[in-house]
């Protein structure tokens, strides 16, 4: 017999529009996995008890022969920085312990429109503000293949969630790696989108805090989905992007299909980035990987960044996080001390951008936006020519949980948090 919580989304569905599987079947599969994985694994914090009723209203209205949605039946969960109507959405932050909004974030607006059946909400680290996922709310998310490891963060419950099974999709954000990450510490699939492609409305604290008018960042932070497939997250992707009445900043410009690949791929290749290289582990894993690719009939070009260009990257990313997140943020001495120990950055760029951007007048911050685009404008330079960049997500596979900010062992090497 088949497990359902093995399979992908996109296999799920089939297998729902084939009368294979039914809605409830499905809910029921992956609230058995639930029952059974997450007192270990600490991935989802709040359960949807309507998910059941729910999923028997989605398998009437096939039965029916009613429009369906591309999602149709299918189980999710959502990131709880994400505003889900009716269901708890805290961000790991405590004044939000009780908050239930009263709309959905405009993501979640589409998932739901889609036919999706939001399961119930993934653990975050506390304002979405870590590379580990842990909070005073419901505490330390466990990696899946290792309860020592973290699997990442901040969309770390997300990934563990998605990775062992007890939701085919989750739906996350990413301002410095939040999605990345954990996909790469988990071993599965997670899309950053392109800026202004998805809808961010209703997430925290990116669209500001519940009760703290004048929070909130404008860019570099984005919604994204993880999945087990890059075909998952393709079909993911056509649900949530596209322009929405609550977000001015995403063009209006439809979604439509990924373009059929050239016959030939244009790749570039970086072992190291900037002046920081991977462990020896990760050197064997991405030199074995662009073996394979070369054996396939692919040309890779070398391309390793320079220092110097990475350090104004990051500079021009810190002022704006400094600038938009930075001074209204509550408790923002406590709190930005904090986030400085995160990205571990005693004395480096990003610390020196972060403060500075916090305290920079209009002009300033028009600055930092033409900062941005000069960076914008160089990395087009960079890809010109080039279909795709392949490069290390991290220094290492998943760390031990540490101190925020401590050192990370690189073959004996004690490097920055933000490698």
């Amino acid at each position: 017999m088949i497990d359902l919580t093995e399979l992908g989304a996109t296999e799920l569905l089939t297998r729902l529009q084939e009368g294979r599987a039914t809605a409830v079947e499905l809910v029921e599969a992956h609230l058995a996995r639930i029952e059974a994985l997450n007192a270990d694994l600490n991935a989802l914090v709040t359960l949807n008890p309507e998910a059941i009723d729910i999923a028997r209203d989605r398998d009437l209205a096939l039965a029916q022969g009613s429009a369906v949605g591309p999602l149709h039946g299918l189980p999710v969960t959502i990131k709880d920085s994400i505003e889900t109507a009716g269901l708890r959405t805290t961000a790991g932050y405590p004044p939000l312990k009780s908050h239930v909004p009263t709309r959905d974030a405009a993501l979640v607006e589409r998932i739901r429109r889609a036919g999706a059946i939001v399961l119930g909400k993934s653990n975050v680290s506390r304002l979405a503000a870590d590379w580990q996922t842990d909070n005073p709310l419901f505490g330390r998310t466990a990696n899946p293949w290792d309860h020592r490891l973290t699997p990442g963060g901040s969309s770390g419950g997300a990934a563990v969630a998605v990775a062992s099974g007890m939701s085919p999709l989750d739906f996350g954000t990413d301002l410095g790696g939040s999605i990345r990450i954990p996909a790469h510490f988990c071993g599965i699939f997670g899309l950053k989108t392109t800026e202004g492609r998805v809808p961010g409305s209703g997430v925290i604290p990116d669209d500001g805090i519940p009760g703290r008018p004048g929070t909130g960042i404008l860019h570099q932070s984005v919604c994204g989905p993880l999945a087990r497939s890059v075909a998952d997250l393709q079909l993911a992707f056509r649900v949530i992007a596209g322009p929405h009445r609550d977000d001015h900043r995403v063009a209006p410009v439809p979604s439509a299909d990924l373009p059929a690949l050239p016959d030939s791929l244009r790749l570039a290749f970086s072992m190291s980035f900037g002046a920081h290289e991977p462990d020896r582990a990760t050197q064997g894993v991405l030199a074995a990987f662009r073996g394979r690719l070369e054996s396939a009939g692919l040309t890779l070009r070398h391309m390793d960044p320079d220092p110097a260009w990475l350090a104004r990257a990051w500079r021009a990313w810190g002022l704006l996080v400094g600038a938009e997140l930075g001074r209204e943020l509550p408790g923002w001495q406590r709190i930005g001390m904090r986030v400085r120990r995160i990205l571990g950055m005693q004395g480096c760029v990003l610390e020196a951008a972060l403060t500075e951007g916090r305290m920079l007048s209009v002009q300033g911050y028009l600055g930092a936006l033409r900062a941005r685009a000069v960076v914008a404008g160089e990395v087009d330079e960079i890809l010109d020519g080039v279909d795709a960049w392949l490069c290390p997500v991290s220094l290492t596979p998943a760390i031990a949980p540490r101190r925020i900010g401590a050192a990370v062992d690189v073959d004996g090497k004690p490097v920055s948090y933000t490698a």
